[in-house]
């Protein structure tokens, strides 16, 4: 009787130790995953801030004109600008 009291005792006190073991691992675990949920955050900040700065250069890129459009555009404003003088000049008269 002794001996099966004891070997319970035994497995108790192994499973209490396997628990305290467990509980610490757990924790461990609980404290990692909120480091790699932070650092998740901000990673997926720094993509947002990545995407909205491709967003701007993109957008820029399409604002951009070669020399000979700059110089279409030139000539088509100078042009305009004579059409209005005509027109004011006309008015005047």
């Amino acid at each position: 009787m002794d001996d099966l009291r004891r070997n319970i005792d035994e497995k108790i006190s192994k499973i209490m130790n396997m628990q305290k073991n467990i509980k610490s691992e757990n924790q461990l675990l609980i404290k990692e995953n909120e480091r790699l949920m932070e650092r998740f955050e901000e990673k997926d900040q720094e993509l947002k801030k990545l995407k909205h700065k491709y967003n701007l250069l993109k957008l820029a890129k399409n604002f951009e004109a070669s020399e000979s459009e700059k110089g279409d555009a030139s000539k088509k404003i100078n042009n305009i600008v004579r059409e209005i003088n005509k027109c004011i000049a006309l008015l005047n008269s």
